[in-house]
Parts: C-alpha cells; structure tokens; sequence
C-alpha cells in the first residue's frame, strides 16, 4: 500500500503556507509541532485533550475550500492538493472520533504533562506523531477493502500512541478499575468508527472531485463493470469530466493528429475484394487484466497471476492510475502474451488521452535505437511521427496544464535488438522520472513488454504491473460484431449470414 503525504505537509500544502491563518491555528492548536521543521517550534502549549474538536474543524475548513485551492491547477498540482486533502481528510476522521471519548476529567494532563506528551514508543510528542502520520493512500490497483483494512490498523496505532500518553499520567493511577475498563472498551472503539467517519468524508470528496472515486474503484458505475467496454471510448468519457487543461498547440496538435489518425484505419488489409476490415478504433475490445505488485521471482509465474482477482475495468484502472500521484513516481508496467493487446493499448492510449490534460509520446522501442538513452528515444519518436525536431524539456516545459505520459511499447523489442539483459530498464525510466519531477516536469511513464521476458528487468519501488489476459467468449463475439456490422451489405448482397 502506498503512502501519501505526511500531515505536516498536507495541511501546509492544502492550507497554502505556513502564513496562511488556518495553517498559523492548526500550528498553534499542535504547540508548534505542525512548522516544527521550518519554524522551530518548541513544546505544546495547549492540551490536545481541549484541541481535538478544534483540530477536526480546522481539519474540515481546508478540505471544504479544496474546489478554491485546486482552480486554474494544472494536473499535476491539482493530483498533489487532492493527495493533501486526502491526508488531512484521513485525521479529521480520527481527530472527530477522538473528541467524543468521554474521559475521566481526573486524567486531564497537568501543564508539565501537556509539555511533554511523550509517545515512549518513539520518543515524541503526541503531536509529533500525528503531524508525521503519513496514511496509506488510495491506488487503482489496491481494492478499497483492503485501503479500508489498512487504514483501521494505522487508527489503532494512534490510538495506541494516545493510549500510551494517558497511562503515563500521574492522574492514571488515581483511576478505578471500573473507569479505566469502561475508557479502554471506548478506545478499543476508535479505529472501527474513525474508518467509519474517513468513508464520509471520502464520499463526499469523491462527489466532487471524481478522482478520489478513481483511485479507490469505487465509482458509481462500479455495477456495470461486469460489462466489456470497446474502443476505450469510455477514457475519453471519464476523463472528459476531469479535464482542466487548455487546447495543445504546436508539436502537441500533429501529434494528437498523428495517433488518431491511426485509429481510422483498417484493421487488416486484405487487398483486392469485396470485403473490408472495420477501422482500429470499431473493432478494438478492453482486454480483461489482472494487477499487483509482484516480485521479480513471481511476476512470469502463472500461479502467481491467477490468484489475483480477474478485472475487466480496465479504463477505470488507467484514468485511476494517471490521475493518481503513483503515475509521476514509478511506470506502469503492462504485460501479456504475444497478440494479447499490449501494442493496441498504447496506439488508443496516445489516441484517447486528451490532449488538453495529457502530452502524450508513443514510442515504439523496435523502432528507435536500443542503445540510446531515453530521452533521445522520446524525441527520435516524435520527429519520425511529425517530422519535426523536438528538444523534450523544451517540449515538456510547454505542457501547460498538460502532464506529459511516455507510452514505452516493446521493453521485449529493445531486448532483442540489443541481446543485453537490460536489467536496469525500470530503474532507468524511475531515473528519469526522478529528474523530470526535480525539474518541475514530472511525467508519467507506461511501458509494455511480453510476459516471458518481464523477470529480466529488475522491480523498482512503487511499480504497479498489468497482465493482459487473452478474450473470453464475450469479448470474441464483440470483436465479431464488428466485422459483420461492416460486412453487412455485402454479405446480405450474396445471400450470406454474418
């Protein structure tokens, strides 16, 4: 499970600064503990026993003003304040069941007890150790099920922290047994009902910003998942309701030209006849896929894949994936059989992604020399598309609004044409990613190989993986579809059935 932001730098960031007055309110309320690592806080002036409802409404103030603070963002940033305000959302949760628990007045902590605050476990403050929680954060790729498990077992490690601290009071032994059992079954309560409050608050962000439903999978249309979907058609759909961008020029615009272009074209080409193959885009079907994390030893093993669980949301997981913050961090890997679609996927990709919001780049690695450094494979792809010499920071820095995907077909290709392990690919490309993002440039990155060779390049951290499953009977009678739908006249013309 990933993790997202710490709370320091999610309200800091979600709050606009550390001189913003919310922010300034949240530091107070934590003793100085919120801007200890810019502004030297020293101690906790006040208890948070008094601050926690406090804390929940500030905590709500910054998420309720979100739509404010992420207008005229471009992607990127805008992925980066939804991530905070999912940080903030996930200790108001605690912050708003913590405030309910009826503790005895008697173990109110003394001044001197507010100062210290110890957690023993770590050696700091009750408010160190919330401000430096960092909560797991939702991933396409991870059911929320298992975000909501984890998240449960996070609330029960601050409210151990919290338990800790209050049994290290002086007024604790002061305590009868019967008000210390009734206080423990109350805490015992907090992570179940602080999961509980963190479903709302995510419901009703997700409401409003539909990438928190795509990060989860939990949308609206969760039902109709089931269903195949074809030519993606769907991505432009969902993405469409995301868009913040403004419309490409230059270089952008005859690429977009150039990818959708090769979607109006025939499927197959049979040369001389009556029959006619439907285009690209009419015959192409969603493959069916299923995702994890697996190790190096795993990841060509089909044990290992049949026990992940069989999906075919395949656009909800992509628009999840490139809205997420995972996207600029590490590439997402999709693997397959040879004719299971891993080729297809990136022409409709770099065809479908709106160019308002995505600068997208195809590059065929069969296509560019295997010995060349990414960088110079980008802009070899996009001359031999455009027919126009492209510097890529140069191009990346006109992004605007857009965030830049590099679709990388055929790691097996590149494997073949150069006879070398290449067991550094990922590492290269999580390299380049790094750079970019320190330039102020982040990109997302996708790469396709065949299943076979995938164990020859080494995992990185953070690398979510797809495996392209081959059709079902269900996804063959679509593809069919297709072909009579556009043979139909002439076949009807012969006295012929579909």
């Amino acid at each position: 499970m990933a993790r997202g932001l710490s709370y320091r730098d999610a309200a800091v960031l979600l709050g606009g600064g550390p001189e913003t007055k919310v922010v300034a309110a949240l530091d107070k309320l934590l003793g100085g503990a919120l801007l200890v690592a810019t502004a030297g806080g020293s101690g906790f002036a006040l208890s948070l026993f008094d601050a926690k409802a406090e804390l929940f409404k500030l905590c709500t103030d910054l998420i309720g003003g979100l739509g404010e603070r992420v207008r005229g963002l471009n992607r990127y940033d805008r992925t980066r304040r939804l991530e905070a305000a999912h940080a903030v959302a996930v200790l108001a949760a605690f912050f708003e069941v913590a405030a309910e628990l009826k503790m005895p007045r008697t173990l109110l902590p003394t001044k001197s007890e507010q100062l210290a605050l110890v957690d023993a476990r770590a050696d700091k403050g009750l408010a160190a150790a919330l401000v430096e929680f960092m909560p797991p954060l939702p991933s396409p790729h991870v059911p929320h099920e298992q975000l909501a498990a984890d998240l449960r077992g996070c609330y029960a490690e601050l409210t151990n922290v919290l338990a800790r601290f209050e049994s290290g009071l002086a007024a604790w032994v002061r305590l009868s047994r019967a008000e210390i059992d009734l206080h423990d079954r109350e805490l015992a309560t907090v992570p179940d009902r602080a999961v509980q409050r963190y479903e709302v608050l995510f419901r009703r962000l997700a409401l409003e910003f539909p990438e928190f439903g795509y990060w989860a999978t939990m949308l609206d249309h969760q039902a109709t998942r089931a269903e195949v979907r074809t030519a993606l058609a769907g991505l432009a759909d969902s993405l469409a309701q995301l868009r913040i961008g403004r419309d490409p020029a230059g270089v952008r615009i005859d690429l977009t030209a150039k990818y959708q272009a090769v979607l109006r074209r025939p499927a197959l080409t049979f040369g001389d006849g009556e029959l006619s193959a439907p285009t690209i885009e009419r015959c192409y079907v969603n493959p069916h896929f299923r995702v994890g994390q697996p190790r190096l030893d795993e990841i060509t093993r089909t044990d290992w894949w049949e026990s992940q669980p069989l999906r075919t949301d395949l656009q909800d997981l992509l628009v999840g994936h490139l809205t997420s913050p995972l996207a600029t961090e590490a590439p997402l890997v999709v693997l397959g059989h040879p004719g299971a679609g891993k080729s297809l996927l990136t022409h409709m990709l770099a065809a479908r992604l709106p160019a308002s919001d995505f600068l997208a780049v195809r590059v065929p690695l069969r296509d560019v020399p295997a010995d060349a450094d990414l960088q110079t494979q980008i802009e070899l792809s996009i001359r031999a598309d455009t027919g126009t010499d492209v510097n890529w920071p140069a191009l990346a820095s006109t992004a605007g609004d857009a965030l830049p995907v590099i679709l990388l077909d055929g790691f097996d290709e590149l494997l073949q044409a150069t006879g070398q392990s290449q067991s550094n690919y990922l590492e290269l490309i999580t390299a380049f990613q790094q750079r970019e993002a320190d330039l102020g440039r982040p990109v997302a990155v996708l790469v396709t190989s065949r299943l076979t060779v995938a164990d020859r390049a080494r995992p990185v951290p953070g690398v979510v993986t797809l495996l392209l499953e081959p059709f079902d009977d269900s996804q063959v009678a679509l593809w069919l579809a297709a072909w009579n739908q556009c043979n139909a006249a002439v076949l009807s013309s012969r006295g012929l059935l579909p």
